[in-house]
């Protein structure tokens, strides 16, 4: 295994050990929000726009894997800008790439847990009043 993806595997045991799941068990839609702390309809919402990946166990059953919840923190909470910055300087050869940290280093903040992360994002995106 290479380097990176040693680096990449301990990021999502360190995400699953912070927010309390397995990487490799399967959860209903219903823990898979908690753990995100998303609306179970939101995360349907997200699945059906390809936004989180699942399994599919059948015509009408379906589970997240911890492994795709932590995915989701990764592209979603943690860096949201890392994966499209990447491919830009990959294929244009823009300078973007450089400035960029390293996905497996964290910062100051270090991880959060998924409600926490939830609750900043919101009020970051939060209209501002108008008082």
């Amino acid at each position: 295994m290479t380097n990176s993806g040693v680096q990449i595997t301990d990021l999502h045991k360190s995400i699953a050990d912070g927010n309390g799941f397995e990487l490799y068990r399967p959860y209903s839609g219903k823990h898979a929000a908690k753990f995100l702390g998303l609306h179970p309809v939101t995360l349907k919402k997200k699945r059906l726009t390809g936004g989180i990946s699942y399994l599919r166990l059948g015509e009408r059953s379906l589970s997240y894997f911890g492994y795709q919840i932590a995915d989701y923190f990764i592209t979603n909470i943690i860096c949201p800008d890392t994966q499209n910055a990447n491919f830009n300087s990959e294929i244009t050869g823009s300078a973007k790439e450089a400035a960029l940290p390293p996905i497996t280093e964290l910062g100051s903040t270090g991880i959060i847990d998924g409600r926490s992360a939830h609750r900043s994002l919101q009020r970051t995106l939060t209209k501002p009043s108008n008082a």
